[in-house]
């Protein structure tokens, strides 16, 4: 996206820049290159690696188990029987000296790391240790975190975002010296820089309301498999249901960079922002501009073969379009000039979806409390991305019998409602779990621009001054 954009920029406004692309072993890079402008490319065979990458995909059909629910139970159970299988993967490659990374889905990792030693006879509970007991004990003392420090004295750590900056960094140390063999790790912390000899990726059974894993991280995480100078060949095990299997076996071959026009939502706010920057200023510049945004360009309309994929891109761009009108977020005029509108502009200046401007213009009333203005706050589609994992339907339960703003007619697995209980724990200074202290922050910082947006529309758009008083109130307490 930033890329084309640049791209897209040197040529409509003459600027100059110079792009340099480092990427995955692509099947389509002169077409790539060709896309971004790049004069000079560098393409290597796939077989080049510093250390040989040995792939296998394990298939674990969980009985009884058709779709796991992002909040219920069968999420939890279905990721215990795919650690059965994780814990033989580890078996299979342990040797001597050789580490073990196993990714698993977030706020799982503390759970993972347990059912391993918990599948560990008594007498196999030192075999992910390759040092004594008394030495790993001395090491692990400083860590604050209990499940942890008692995890590391079997040989198996684990990482997640509520662990201290020390915490973290002592299960790195422990792991990359490879006095712990065995290491659990969040796919939201894949970036994290680990190395192992064989690397893990678990994914439950069913299919998640929202995807946790993108295709990046996937890359990011085979790419840690297999250390140099002491690896002659990295192991890649991805253990998955029926479901999965097909998705999980093209990263076995070169990946062919395709365009990321699937989503219609995603263009009409990137749509919205160069309306108001005045990049887009006639209905005649949104295909070309989309085109090449998306990679789209290379598309040849006397194709048969392209017409189907044609028409689709076509008829994104119109809905995109009619979806921006309809937000009221911009306006068309008889010579078919777009011009945007106060909506519009407020979503653009606070990098707010268009949708989520257009809810507040509708939800909102010159009567609205502070009540009223945190619940219309939390409806934000910025917050639909969040997900409510199977443990943390207890916990919103008993914030919300602590909350001093009841809720009525709410559910537990909605992603909005988890929204609004963090944001008022926040308000009133309760404590809240540690493997829910991300989500809130993340709910903090979104939070933050939205009231902007708010009061902005409530003052500019709405003009009503007692409401802002109230919405610049609740600004100061977020």
């Amino acid at each position: 996206m930033i890329t084309s954009r640049i791209s897209y920029l040197k040529k409509r406004k003459q600027i100059k820049a110079r792009i340099i692309a480092l990427f995955s072993i692509v099947t389509n890079a002169d077409k790539v290159k060709q896309w971004l402008g790049i004069e000079c490319c560098f393409e290597f065979p796939s077989n080049l690696m510093r250390v040989p990458l040995d792939i296998k995909v394990e298939v674990v059909d969980v009985p009884g188990v058709e779709v796991v629910d992002s909040a219920g139970d069968d999420e939890y159970y279905a990721l215990v029987a795919l650690t059965k299988a994780c814990y033989q993967a580890i078996l299979q490659y342990n040797k001597q000296g050789s580490v073990a990374l196993v990714y698993v889905p977030p706020k799982s990792s503390s759970a993972v790391a347990l059912h391993i030693i918990a599948r560990s006879s008594p007498k196999e509970n030192k075999q992910f240790r390759n040092c004594t007991l008394t030495e790993l004990k001395v090491a692990t003392d400083a860590i604050k975190d209990f499940t942890s420090r008692i995890c590391l004295r079997y040989g198996v750590g684990f990482l997640h975002e509520g662990l201290t900056k020390l915490d973290k960094e002592l299960v790195m140390m422990l792991f990359g010296y490879g006095w712990i063999q065995v290491c659990v790790v969040p796919t939201s912390m894949c970036f994290e820089p680990l190395m192992a000899h064989v690397v893990i990726i678990v994914e439950p059974q069913g299919v998640y309301t929202v995807d946790y894993c993108k295709s990046t991280q996937i890359i990011q995480m085979m790419g840690c498999a297999g250390r140099p100078l002491k690896d002659d060949c990295g192991h890649c095990v991805k253990i998955c249901s029926r479901q999965r299997k097909n998705h999980n076996l093209q990263f076995d071959r070169v990946i062919t960079l395709q365009s990321s026009l699937h989503n219609f939502t995603d263009v009409v706010d990137y749509m919205n922002t160069d309306v108001v920057r005045g990049i887009i200023r006639r209905i005649e510049d949104l295909p070309s501009y989309v085109g090449r945004t998306f990679l789209y360009t290379n598309l040849d309309p006397s194709d048969p073969e392209s017409k189907p994929l044609l028409d689709q891109f076509l008829t994104i761009v119109q809905q995109s379009l009619y979806r921006l009108e309809e937000l009221e977020c911009m306006s068309i005029d008889d010579s078919s000039s777009i011009c945007p509108s106060s909506l519009g502009i407020i979503a653009s200046h606070y990098r707010v979806k268009c949708s989520t401007v257009a809810l507040y213009n509708s939800c909102l009333s010159a009567t609205a409390n502070m009540d009223d203005l945190l619940q219309i706050l939390t409806k934000a589609y910025e917050f639909s991305d969040l997900i409510v994992w199977h443990k943390e339907k207890k916990l919103i339960r008993r914030l919300i019998k602590d909350m001093r703003l009841p809720l009525y007619k709410f559910k537990y697995n909605d992603p909005h409602v988890k929204a609004y209980v963090l944001l008022q724990a926040d308000l009133l200074g309760h404590s809240i779990h540690k493997d829910m202290e991300v989500d809130q922050h993340l709910v903090l910082l979104i939070g933050r621009k939205l009231i902007q947006a708010m009061i902005t529309l409530i003052i500019g758009v709405k003009n009503w001054p007692n409401l802002a008083l109230i919405a610049s109130e609740l600004s100061k307490m977020i």
